[in-house]
């Protein structure tokens, strides 16, 4: 009989332990369910954010647009002085040594 009562014992202890490992695992899937909640809302707000930012980088260029289109003429523009410059200074230059030897 004493062996009986150790044995029951023993399954108590064994029992006890189960349950409380098995109270843990309640805690676990707990915060797993909070967790899996979390991220379903994270990773709708990050579609969210990559949404407007695509809409952002979108206006963005189309703001921009005119700009680099006035920069690109500005420096054609600037381009094309340079040559009309060059072929004024040049034109301008013949001129002075035709007129200084015939003159």
């Amino acid at each position: 009989m004493d062996d009986n009562n150790q044995y029951i014992y023993l399954l108590t202890k064994i029992h006890d332990k189960v349950e409380k490992v098995d109270e843990r695992l309640d805690t676990v899937d707990k915060t797993l369910i909070k967790q899996e909640e979390n991220l379903k809302e994270h990773m709708k707000r990050t579609d969210l954010n990559e949404e407007h930012l695509e809409l952002f980088k979108q206006k963005v260029e189309n703001d921009l647009a005119p700009i680099l289109e006035h920069v690109g003429f500005i420096k054609a523009l600037g381009k094309l002085s340079t040559i009309v410059m060059g072929i004024a200074v040049f034109v301008s230059t013949v001129l002075g040594i035709i007129f200084f030897f015939k003159g």
